[in-house]
């Protein structure tokens, strides 16, 4: 049983360095994804939304609703979003994106740097999770927190 386990591990890690080698942007399901459960399936393409509050020292400033597209081809992931947009990968069917260039302003806030990270899971048919990181908006430190979820186009 054990050596039925590692070969069919084998045979997934070499068609997934494959589709990596040549660059394909075949499904999700061809290349790498799926993983234990369902999902990685052909969809690669997400709308939705993602709420999001803007906090300093743990008090909520101001939220917002903004609008969000996902795209995942292979083993990356782009967002895009109303202000914030990320780029990253996709491991299985979880996925982690990182914009370093935040500019949107909420309630007459202005947030133009700090590190905005996405993480979440995706199958076939949607794809969600959080929103996190350190934001510098009218000079001052403040954090941002929420989640998105968006589904199939």
């Amino acid at each position: 049983m054990k050596k039925i386990m590692t070969t069919q591990l084998t045979a997934r890690r070499s068609l997934t360095a494959l589709c990596t080698a040549f660059g394909l942007a075949l499904t999700l399901t061809a290349c790498g994804g799926g993983g234990s459960g369902s999902g990685g399936g052909s969809s690669s393409g997400f709308t939705g939304t993602q709420s999001i509050v803007i906090s300093s020292v743990g008090t909520p400033i101001a939220s917002e609703v903004l609008s969000i597209e996902v795209s995942i081809s292979g083993s990356r992931v782009v967002i895009s979003s109303d202000q914030i947009p990320a780029e990253g990968s996709v491991d299985g069917n979880s996925l982690v994106a990182t914009s370093d260039s935040v500019q949107f302003t909420v309630n007459e806030i202005e947030c133009t740097g700090g590190q905005v990270t996405y993480t979440g899971t995706f199958d076939d048919n949607s794809v969600s999770g959080d929103v996190s990181g350190p934001l510098v908006c009218n000079g001052i430190d403040f954090a941002i927190s929420g989640t998105f979820q968006a589904t199939s186009t």
